[in-house]
């Protein structure tokens, strides 16, 4: 008897979790049979569509099939189905789909940043928000394929946290850009050391005279005391901090020249933070990032070995002052340590702003530099 209620309890077992999963695998037919089915239709065509802008930028070095007359390409080139651009919940069942006019002729979109989304009727659709429809999903929001080509559904609410305009970010890249490549040809003249300052920038790498003004204005550089030959391709050479206070990120221009769009949880990772730093954290920081090159420098050619006193790196140019500094500023760790150790582990920090701000910038064997509280600093295994 007992055996019998037993193989029955595991039939009743065995049917509810098939009935659970049965469930989930038809849940978007189902849903679409109540009504709500476009949703996801809707979802997987956008979806589609962001594969196929995918695969074509990988078979054409980057490039972005993003024309104004965006429908005929994808259906010409692409080979996107025309029932594609058709969102199931659009009245009359009609071409429902737009493109983001910010986006046109673009090679590089952020990841943040509106490609397609539910519109108004129009086949070769081209607008912004003014063409959001809601009312193709009752109302109650659009689907958006974003620039990293994920498709999520944003609520009406929602709409105004949504990002169209890319023109400044691409302006800044641009601009940066020129800087990293001024930078390299000045390095050329001058035994392979970056300038101290942007404006000995003016006759390199065609850097136009606005270009070196906006640059002047916008950018914290962070090439003194740097050289071509010590850097590292994740070594933060210049930011704009105009674009940084606006709170949503900012453009770095890296070591290996290029430029990345990072977000401003992303940003504070490579201690750079909008308005929170003095100008003595902001001297500090730079003169770490120099010491750091220096130390590279050193241990290239010693084995690998950072030196056991920071005296030892005169002999690699560094300024008497800035020599004057090291000594009297900073707590040295790297003694018994390699340039090949982790990347995150400590070989110096500045004691003087330690004991004056209860925190501190440190330097990573990764030559670039963290800003510290006394507390996160014993994370780091300095007390």
């Amino acid at each position: 008897m007992a055996k019998k209620l037993l193989i029955v309890g595991l039939v009743i077992v065995f049917i509810v979790v098939l009935s659970v999963l049965l469930l989930r695998i038809f849940e978007p037919y189902i849903r679409y049979e109540a009504g709500g089915g476009h949703l996801w239709a809707c979802r997987s065509n956008l979806r589609n569509c962001g594969y196929a802008i995918k695969d074509y930028s990988e078979k054409n070095q980057g490039r972005l099939p993003l024309y104004s007359n965006w429908c005929d390409v994808f259906f010409d080139e692409l080979f996107v189905s025309p029932k594609s651009f058709i969102c199931p919940g659009a009245k009359n069942k009609s071409y429902s789909y737009a493109l983001n006019k910010n986006v046109v002729g673009l090679d590089k979109i952020p990841d943040d940043i509106v490609i397609l989304f539910d519109s108004k009727p129009g086949w070769n659709q081209v607008g912004g928000p003014e063409l959001l429809a809601p009312e193709n999903h009752g109302g109650k929001g659009c689907n958006i394929l974003f620039g990293n080509f994920e498709v999520k559904f944003i609520e009406k609410e929602k709409f105004g946290e949504l990002k169209w305009d890319i023109a400044v970010r691409m302006e800044s890249a641009k601009k940066l850009l020129a800087l990293g490549r001024a930078m390299v040809t000045y390095s050329g003249d001058y035994e392979v050391k970056f300038p101290d300052d942007m404006r000995a920038l003016h006759k390199y790498g065609n850097l136009k005279k606005k270009y070196l003004e906006w640059l002047l204005e916008n950018v914290v550089y962070l090439g003194k005391g740097r050289t071509d030959s010590t850097i590292r391709p994740n070594t933060v050479l210049a930011y704009d901090k105009s674009l940084l206070a606006k709170g949503e990120g900012t453009n770095v221009l890296f070591g290996d020249l290029r430029i990345d769009f990072l977000r401003p949880e992303q940003v504070e990772k490579l201690s750079i933070k909008p308005g929170q730093k003095t100008d003595v954290q902001l001297e500090s920081a730079e003169k770490l990032r120099q010491l750091g090159s220096l130390l590279l420098l050193y241990g290239v050619y010693h084995e690998e070995r950072y030196p056991d006193t920071l005296n030892e790196v005169q002999e690699y140019g560094v300024d008497e002052k800035d020599l004057q500094w090291f000594l009297q500023n900073v707590e040295y760790l790297g003694k018994g340590k390699t340039i090949v150790d982790p990347p995150f582990t400590p070989i110096a920090y500045d004691k003087s702003l330690l004991k004056k701000d209860k925190a501190t910038n440190v330097l990573l064997n990764d030559c670039s530099v963290t800003f510290r509280t006394s507390e996160q600093l014993k994370n780091l295994g300095i007390k």
